[in-house]
């Protein structure tokens, strides 16, 4: 066999078993598509095709350059369409499969192979052809299934949603998700260093609140929230989805959802180890291998694992992770396909729940507390958890019309904590001395969350539909019992520790509670497009949510049952040069916990409700790879909990917070060798209604200002060939704590990497890289952020990391 044959990303099977097969039936040759794609450098004209008709096209790009396309306008099935654009060039279309082609010139074509398929060039698939689950090359994602829950462009959806790559997240070295999202507008790692759980602040509002708002594979993580912290390293990706998201995933707070993609099965056969050492005695092996399992590509797997043993900033504490997710795929042809996906993680840590005020934030007699002060017992505090998922992806096409997914996730988690606190100053210490308790406590959880989603996509006239129903539901459990005591161990000089003190722990529980919640959602979706021009989303959503906790040392059961009705509605118009503008408006509801006073009828409380405007312009441009987008946003929470006058020992639900502000984000690789992250944030949130002292303050631990921008260049000629150096600078604006008594300085801080590929010079050694990264490269001592009390940010961490990939 003479040539190159290489698969096309996505496509699932390799480009000589595609040229092998019959043409798909007609009626995927035939449905129609309004076109309107002018004469063009036919790269352009490519991706033209591609953005508006929503097929995948392989194709090698030099082929196509220097190359001029015939126009298209009008209703035609897309293969017509796409020799159309093609007519005269000297490029032939090979229809591969129900919505995938492959491109290829005349000169290429002439030669039959024995075995009756063609000898192909190098394909590479065009840059939109992106897989919303797959991996993109780089840090450009142009499509997404967060936004829709369907297959759809980022340009085409009228709600921002920021998408951080796994390439990305390898080039910054990040250990956390937190450390994934730090170059992405409008998203706050609320409490510094942290290892139990990722604290977000999106829009301005907190997305670790009951039930939980982080999400896997597009579906809801039905653990506690300190249940599903993400390891980077098992991600493709994560994507951000701002603002209210009810309508398609139920309950969840206003800023918006954080759904990461697992990493899963592919074509094409690849392996890597990867070998960490570094800061705090981090020493980290890791591994990613993969495949097709049979010739044809029927079944292919994926096996992601990694052992971690390592300190921390905080003297005791450490980060140790053990860690393993296989996934096996089944690809009976090309309209069914089930990917099962299986994770254990396992974490040894201890819970940091932060600092004074004074000696971190205000002055102290006794000087500043150190970052690496350590409040608990050393060999008595832990946090050992262990959390298992299983769960699938099952997709199957009737016909050009019909799509039936259902997706299926189900957790169980263990979480064993002995865990030290301080409150207050030792009256009379001079602000030496720090009260102490302690308490041990023991998390059970599980959950399942179903998915059931049929899609349609059809003309009526010049009018195309994709229209959505789903059907989910969630079911999760948690049971808790604590053993909790006051003052029970020796105060605490943090200026100067010792340690040793007895922990007396009460042998009668103080509390030992059972609670249980389910959810069912029924939803709507019609994404309408209007010309080629216009794209209109409505969506409305039903849901029944309801909880019960159950009190097993008194027997009292307390219940809640909200309905809610949720929905948003967008709009999108397309330039032909990349532009496009849009406004959009949703709604969310989330379950509040509490009832009112007796006096008012010992009523449960309400969910509390938001809404968002949204208005903004995308811009892809055209002939280089990059995102662009610019939003404006005000995002209004009611029924929030807040004093009753009538009865100050309880809460009534008068209150509002509002969040108004503006995101620029810009992810682009400029040149071949030079990729660009840029953010931008402005925020103004307030209380806007309350009875309490809280009306007119801002909320804890929101800044009105953040910035970031990362550039990272790859050397592919002349004697650094086979280097990459990146770096970045993040900007934190001033913020305050939840009293507004104590301001937070602003900070500034910056990340540096820097890899070489011994392979680009010396075959012998290809695969093999040594990347060095580094957070806080200057090591800036910074609080992070202060709520109820005070969080330092992450010291100077510098990894080496040394892989092997083939």
């Amino acid at each position: 066999m003479t040539g190159t044959v290489l698969g096309c990303a996505g496509l699932g099977v390799p480009t000589a078993a595609l040229a092998q097969q019959a043409p798909p039936p007609v009626a995927a040759q035939g449905r129609v598509v309004a076109f309107s794609i002018p004469a063009q450098p036919m790269p352009a004209a490519i991706d033209a095709f591609i953005r508006q008709s929503g097929w995948q096209v392989g194709y090698s790009s030099r082929i196509a350059d220097g190359l001029r396309s015939t126009a298209v306008a009008g209703a035609l099935a897309p293969a017509q369409a796409l020799r159309t654009i093609l007519a005269g060039s000297g490029i032939n279309v090979r229809i591969t499969g129900a919505n995938t082609a492959t491109l290829v010139a005349n000169s290429v074509t002439t030669g039959a192979l024995p075995d009756g398929a063609i000898s192909l060039e190098t394909i590479n698939v065009s840059g939109d052809a992106q897989n919303p689950f797959g991996h993109v090359d780089g840090y450009v994602a142009t499509r997404s299934s967060s936004g829709t829950k369907t297959d759809t462009p980022l340009i085409r959806t009228p709600q921002t949603v920021n998408i951080v790559t796994s390439d990305q997240i390898r080039d910054q070295g990040a250990q956390t998700l937190g450390d994934a999202v730090q170059y992405t507008p409008g998203v706050i790692v609320q409490e510094g260093f942290n290892r139990t759980d990722d604290p977000f602040i999106l829009r301005g509002f907190d997305v670790r609140t009951n039930p939980g708002v982080m999400y896997r594979d597009g579906l809801k993580v039905p653990l506690p929230h300190y249940s599903v912290a993400a390891e980077p390293f098992g991600i493709e990706r994560v994507e951000i989805f701002k603002g209210p998201a009810s309508v398609l995933f139920g309950q969840a707070a206003p800023g918006g959802v954080v759904n990461t993609i697992t990493k899963r099965p592919t074509g094409t056969r690849f392996g890597e180890v990867n070998l960490t050492y570094g800061s705090q005695e981090r020493k980290q092996a890791s591994f990613d291998v993969g495949g097709p399992l049979d010739p044809a590509g029927t079944w292919k797997y994926r096996v992601t694992g990694l052992a971690r043993d390592s300190g921390t900033m905080i003297d005791f504490v450490p980060d140790d992770r053990y860690y393993v997710a296989p996934a096996l795929t089944w690809s009976p042809n090309a309209d069914t396909e089930l990917t099962l996906l299986a994770s254990h993680m396992v974490n040894k840590t201890i819970n940091n729940a932060g600092y004074p005020f004074s000696g971190t934030v205000a002055p102290n007699p006794n000087g500043r507390i150190g970052t690496n002060l350590f409040t608990g017992e050393p060999g008595w505090s832990k946090w050992d958890q262990s959390v298992s998922t299983i769960g699938y992806q099952f997709s199957h096409r009737f016909n050009d019309v019909f799509q039936f997914r259902q997706n299926v996730l189900a957790g169980t988690s263990k979480t064993k904590i002995n865990h030290a606190y301080t409150w207050s100053w030792v009256p009379g210490s001079n602000q030496s001395l720090l009260e102490r308790g302690a308490y041990n406590r023991t998390d059970d959880a599980w959950g399942v969350s179903v998915d059931n989603q049929l899609q349609a996509k059809f003309n009526t006239g010049p009018v195309a539909h994709s229209v959505l129903v789903g059907l989910d539901y969630t079911k999760a459990s948690l049971e808790r019992l604590q053993f909790a005591g006051y003052n029970n161990l020796r105060p605490l000089n943090p200026f100067a520790p010792v340690y040793g003190s007895a922990v007396v722990i009460p042998t009668r529980p103080d509390t030992h509670t059972l609670e249980r919640r389910d959810q069912i959602g029924l939803y709507a979706q019609d994404q309408i497009t209007i010309d080629e021009k216009w794209v209109l989303l409505l969506g409305g959503r039903y849901d029944m949510a309801r909880a019960d906790t159950t009190n097993r040392l008194t027997g009292l059961v307390t219940k809640t049952d909200d309905n809610a009705f949720t929905g948003r509605v967008g709009l999108v118009y397309l330039f032909d040069n990349g532009l496009a503008p849009y406004v959009s408006y949703s709604t969310s509801f989330q379950p509040q916990s509490g009832t009112t006073s007796p006096a008012r009828g010992t009523r449960p409380f309400e969910p509390t409700t938001g809404q968002q405007w949204e208005a903004g312009v995308k811009y892809q441009p055209l002939g280089w790879n990059g995102m662009l987008t610019a939003s404006v946003f005000e995002i209004t929470r009611q029924n929030v909990p807040t004093v009753d006058p009538n009865n100050p020992s309880f809460n009534i639900q008068e209150g509002e917070i509002r969040a108004r502000g503006v995101e620029l984000s810009a992810v682009a690789h400029l040149t071949e060798s030079l990729k660009v992250v840029g953010a931008y944030t402005y925020t103004d949130a307030e209380v806007t209604r309350s009875n309490g002292a809280d009306r007119g303050r801002t909320p804890a631990a929101v800044p009105r200002n953040a910035a970031a921008l990362w550039l990272d260049y790859a050397f592919r000629t002349g004697l650094l060939q086979g280097l990459k150096i990146g770096g970045g600078v993040r900007y934190i604006g001033k913020t305050l704590d939840t009293t507004n008594a104590y301001e937070v300085p602003a900070y500034t801080l910056a990340d540096a990497t820097i890899e070489y590929d011994f392979g680009a010079r010396n075959p012998a050694l290809r695969g093999v890289s040594l990347a060095v990264t580094a957070k806080n490269l200057f090591d800036r001592k910074y609080v992070s952020s202060c709520t109820y009390a005070c969080f330092y940010g992450d010291r100077r961490s510098v990894y080496g990391t040394l892989s092997y990939k083939w």
